[in-house]
């Protein structure tokens, strides 16, 4: 068990936590079967190889690790801060929008909220 049991709040290192998630056919997720096909998130696939649309799957089980209480205290602990990469509404969700995604390569393009203010103050002037 990780850090479900803990009461403090602090962002997880996602290098450490095994979640994983990959593209799947939508008909598998529909049925709860998986067929064994899949592409990892950074490949570029828009089609399944029978032409249907794909979905995200996520491990569910190393995601439930961590009690909802836990992810409730973590997740309000980013809104509205500009800490980096947290500031931004999807990245504040890293663990669940792009599980294993490194901090350090995280960005959005003018997304104000991921530049810390500082350097942010700095570039406009």
């Amino acid at each position: 068990m990780h850090a479900a049991s803990s009461n403090r709040a602090t962002p997880l290192d996602t290098h450490d936590a095994n979640f994983n998630a990959s593209f799947v056919p939508f008909k598998d997720v529909q049925s709860r079967k998986l067929s064994g096909e899949n592409y990892t998130l950074d490949e570029v696939v828009y089609r399944s190889k029978d032409g249907g649309l794909l979905d995200v799957h996520h491990d569910m089980n190393a995601l439930a690790q961590y009690g909802p209480d836990y992810w409730k205290k973590v997740f309000d602990s980013r809104i509205g801060t500009t800490a980096w990469p947290y500031g931004s509404g999807v990245w504040s969700k890293m663990e669940w929008v792009l599980p294993g995604a490194m901090r350090s390569r995280s960005c959005c393009m003018r997304d104000v909220a991921m530049t810390p203010p500082l350097r942010f103050s700095r570039r406009v002037g």
